[in-house]
């Protein structure tokens, strides 16, 4: 049985709340660290309804951010192997919320990359999001990438403790996925821009 074949039998015989602790200890080299970031939240009209919320307003910002930078808007695959996340994709299908906290650790890791080349470490008295209003603060990302980077915070704390009739849609998980890889790309070219000011600063030569 492959690792993708257990998670779907853990879905179908324990209750959620259990499958989320043995996905953050079974799958923890993707979410290394995620578990003592997850802040306790209320879902008021259901965590469902809460993540829609969330997401649409990051895919907002992101629209704007891809018209700013003149390029097409990524389309949403119609089928999984179209997609290049295609075992994240699949994964939607039995579990989504595993997708959405995968794809939000890819955006993590990237940002404490940035934190660690700024000399400015996320730490409880600057978790994600103050971190995130820094970055926009040094122009670094664009006001439009910070606001969705929050959304998307949320959106991920919501989807990890949504629970029965309130989890969300394995669209829903697709459509986090996409947008966290556009940001994804937005924070790589923040570091490269980041590592490129560094330079200049040992080697101020024009």
């Amino acid at each position: 049985m492959d690792w993708k074949s257990f998670i779907a039998s853990l879905a179908g015989s324990l209750s959620w709340p259990i499958v989320v602790i043995v996905l953050l200890v079974v799958l923890r080299k993707h979410v290394a660290g995620l578990a003592d970031r997850i802040e306790t939240i209320t879902l008021p009209g259901g965590g469902k309804a809460t993540f829609e919320t969330k997401i649409e307003k990051a895919r907002q910002q992101i629209d704007e951010i891809l018209v700013e930078s003149d390029s097409a808007r990524p389309q949403l695959p119609t089928q999984a192997k179209e997609f290049p996340d295609r075992e994240l994709v699949e994964m939607a299908e039995t579990i989504p919320e595993y997708v959405v906290i995968a794809a939000y650790a890819d955006i993590e890791k990237t940002l404490i990359q940035l934190a660690r080349q700024l000399g400015q470490p996320i730490t409880n008295q600057r978790p994600v999001p103050g971190f995130i209003g820094y970055l926009e603060g040094i122009k670094l990302i664009m006001p439009e990438a910070s606001d969705a980077l929050i959304d998307l915070y949320q959106a991920r704390n919501i989807a990890t403790h949504a629970k029965g009739q309130n989890r969300i849609s394995p669209g829903q998980a697709i459509e986090f996925l996409r947008q966290s890889r556009i940001l994804q790309e937005a924070l790589q070219r923040a570091l490269v821009s980041a590592k490129k000011n560094d330079q200049k600063k040992i080697d101020p030569t024009p």
